[in-house]
């Protein structure tokens, strides 16, 4: 087997969109934090890996902007009781009326080996190595918020709640939406809206 042909075997070829980046977003509001002693808080930061000095892109080791649109959430739990989190009722809302649901584990590994096209982007074919892939996904795994999880009382948990790409068109008015918080021995649920736009350019 030839050099060329060893070269072409440990090459891994991903499909990346000409144009194919998430929108920079901004929060179109601050976000109070709830006073007392007893309380749920949620934070949403949206992540923008795009730029040499981006210091998400060095925080999390993987550009998740080229393929996704990221929020790194935290959920601190001050109640007395454990609270409990379904991630698949979470929702993103652009400014089209589109629906978006979170992306498990495995949709968001495929949807990055997909580069994160959707069928009417233009394809660029760009090789990538297969350890570098490897290393983005364990990456992604590492990263992405659990579906389901349990916060005991006075706990935190963090993780990157991954979306499909929004386009830059449909970015003028995004809602996040953070759902199906329950607290353990209450009924009702708990629902959080985050509100963020794309500046001007």
């Amino acid at each position: 087997m030839g050099r060329s042909a060893s070269i072409i075997i440990g090459i891994l070829i991903f499909f990346i969109g000409c144009t194919a980046t998430s929108p920079y977003l901004e929060p179109l509001r601050e976000e109070k934090v709830p006073e007392g002693k007893e309380y749920i808080t949620v934070y949403a930061r949206p992540i923008y890996t795009m730029g040499w000095f981006s210091e998400d892109k060095k925080r999390y080791g993987i550009d998740l902007s080229s393929y996704f649109t990221a929020f790194d959430i935290k959920i601190v739990n001050k109640t007395n009781r454990t609270v409990n989190f379904d991630k698949s009722k979470a929702g993103l809302i652009d400014s089209t009326g589109a629906a978006y649901a979170p992306l498990g584990e495995g949709e968001g590994v495929e949807y990055y080996k997909s580069g994160g096209l959707g069928s009417d982007n233009a394809i660029v074919v760009l090789p990538k190595s297969r350890k570098i892939a490897e290393e983005d996904i364990e990456r992604i795994r590492k990263i992405i918020f659990p579906d389901r999880v349990n916060i005991g009382k006075g706990e935190e948990k963090s993780g990157i709640i991954l979306f499909k790409k929004l386009k830059e068109e449909s970015c003028k008015g995004i809602t996040l939406k953070i759902r199906r918080i329950t607290i353990e021995g209450s009924e009702g649920e708990k629902e959080f809206e985050f509100r963020f736009v794309c500046p001007d350019k």
